[in-house]
């Protein structure tokens, strides 16, 4: 299949001048950064409808977005050594292809650029799964931004808050179940247990594990983010609690997570 995808790239070029959407979109298809789409991309285009991209395009304004997902991808590649840049492989390069002409927010677009740009070379091809392509369908824009400050670490701490209840009464209530000290800007912060909670759906995070990190400096800093002694002291004031409980954790970033985020966050070196 390789060596079909390889030999399809090798031509493609040649075509550029043919195909209608590459030809719509650039005037000059012998930039150099057109000639690198049509051996990425010829095959994919073979595969597209075409008339039903030109009416997803519907604006002046798609047509300039859906270019600038491919401007985007085009500078991307670029990295790629000339005997690594492959065809892309329509299962991965159609759906792709197809959500770029509706996606307008560059974090989201990015995802899927970067999954593009994997399956682009000989020596990443292995990391484009189709499947991922669905997760990104399945995620926020915040959710993006997380996962980019996902790239170099292990986990991410968090910090609950129990107060048990007196007398004969069993359980406790939750003063503060799971917070976290997330290091991006988010368009909607009060979410961010949703959005915890929707990358654990995907297996992206885990946190079943029960455990936590012996350091507890990795902790302090919560505490005090959300004021857990001056929470601890109002609760107890209330007469209803015995105790208070703090709970350390952390969300573990799983193995497939870290897979997702190479190939879809983390740029080709």
């Amino acid at each position: 299949m390789t060596e079909i995808i390889v030999a399809a790239a090798a031509t493609a070029a040649s075509k550029i001048k043919e195909n209608s959407l590459l030809g719509m979109l650039y005037k000059d298809s012998m930039q150099p950064s057109v000639q690198l789409l049509g051996n990425a991309l010829g095959t994919v285009f073979e595969f597209c409808t075409t008339p039903l991209l030109l009416c997803k395009w519907g604006s002046e304004a798609a047509k300039l977005n859906y270019k600038k997902h491919l401007d985007d991808y085009a500078k991307r590649i670029k990295s790629i050594p000339e005997n690594d840049l492959i065809s892309v492989n329509p299962q991965v390069g159609v759906p792709i292809m197809d959500r770029l002409t509706y996606i307008t927010n560059e974090e989201v677009a990015d995802l899927f650029i970067s999954l593009l740009a994997k399956a682009s070379s000989k020596t990443t091809i292995n990391e484009a799964h189709p499947a991922y392509i669905h997760l990104i369908d399945r995620l926020a824009i915040d959710e993006a931004r997380i996962l980019r400050t996902l790239i170099n670490i292990e986990f991410i701490p968090s910090i609950s808050l129990q107060a048990h209840l007196k007398g004969l009464l069993k359980g406790f209530d939750m003063i503060l179940t799971e917070a976290t000290d997330l290091k991006t800007e988010l368009l909607f912060p009060t979410n961010v247990d949703t959005y915890l909670d929707n990358l654990k759906s995907l297996g992206i995070l885990d946190n079943t594990h029960g455990n936590y990190q012996t350091d507890d400096s990795l902790y302090s800093s919560l505490f005090l983010k959300y004021d857990v002694d001056r929470l601890e002291e109002e609760h107890l004031a209330t007469g209803k609690y015995a105790m208070m409980h703090r709970v350390k954790g952390y969300y573990q970033i799983t193995n497939f997570g870290k897979s997702f985020i190479n190939s879809c966050v983390r740029a080709i070196q």
